[in-house]
């Protein structure tokens, strides 16, 4: 089995797996001054599907696929403690589209170091923050894009929630007095 090493150029891990997935008629192992990959799609199961090419003559080529890592699995954001964790820099109610997707980038690229993935090598295609509002779960989720033949291009984390997500039923029933008799009170 290809042992994956998170801290490695991602098509230069696709390419490893290439070549371990074919030691048998690969004698000399392919490398990126030789080959070309490109993203094709996926398939119906939800494998990858990478065209690779011989950069000497193109029209030479195969295509792979092959199972993708979640991110999810990998990289955790989390936004507890009084500090708000890996989202201290966030205040729900003073979010700039302008200046907070930068911030969220750093702040999973952290995220991703902590878990063992370097991120300038396994995203070289860069990494772009979007915040996203679910209705069901009545909370925000901060979506990060990447570009990678290691991982799956898509994944999202539970921002801290906003105080009027928290205090949710604003209609109070209210107060409610029955008065007793003086003599139902028990001394």
């Amino acid at each position: 089995m290809y042992k994956l090493n998170l801290t490695t150029n991602h098509a230069l891990s696709l390419l490893g797996l290439i070549n371990y997935d074919n030691a048998a008629t690969i004698v000399t192992p392919l490398t990126l001054d030789e080959v070309s990959l490109e993203h094709i799609g996926f398939t119906p199961e939800d494998r990858a599907i990478v065209k690779v090419a011989k950069k000497s003559y193109t029209v030479d080529s195969v295509e792979v696929n092959y199972t993708k890592l979640n991110l999810g699995d990998f990289v955790v954001m989390d936004g507890s403690g009084e500090d708000q964790g890996d989202f201290a820099w966030y205040k729900p109610d003073e979010w700039d589209d302008e200046t907070h997707p930068a911030l969220a980038v750093e702040a999973f690229k952290v995220a991703a170091i902590r878990a063992g993935i370097d991120p300038d090598a396994a995203f070289q295609g860069g990494i772009t923050a979007t915040r996203t509002f679910d209705a069901e779960a009545n909370r925000y989720f901060l979506n990060f894009a990447v570009s990678s033949y290691v991982w799956h291009e898509a994944v999202s984390f539970p921002m801290p929630k906003h105080f009027s997500e928290v205090v949710t039923v604003q209609d109070l029933n209210g107060f409610y007095f029955e008065p007793i008799a003086a003599e139902a009170v028990v001394e």
